[in-house]
């Protein structure tokens, strides 16, 4: 009997594998990712439990330059 290939990267929901795929390609963009671990979705990589980068938020800031006269 031989030992089956464990995927490089799956989606899963309530126990069941939903997606799964061998290629770095096929993975989906960290900012999907995050949307649907938010939903309830979890991952794994190489079969173990994995969790997407959470994105750093820039400050919304705007330099003023002081006026001259």
């Amino acid at each position: 009997m031989t030992k089956s290939k464990t995927p490089l990267f799956e989606v899963i929901r309530d126990g069941r594998v939903l997606m799964s795929t061998d290629h770095k390609s096929c993975i989906y963009p960290n900012e999907i990712l995050l949307s649907m671990q938010a939903a309830g979705y979890k991952f794994r990589m190489e079969g173990k439990a994995w969790r997407p980068e959470k994105l750093e938020k820039k400050p919304n800031t705007v330099k003023v330059g002081r006026r001259t006269k």
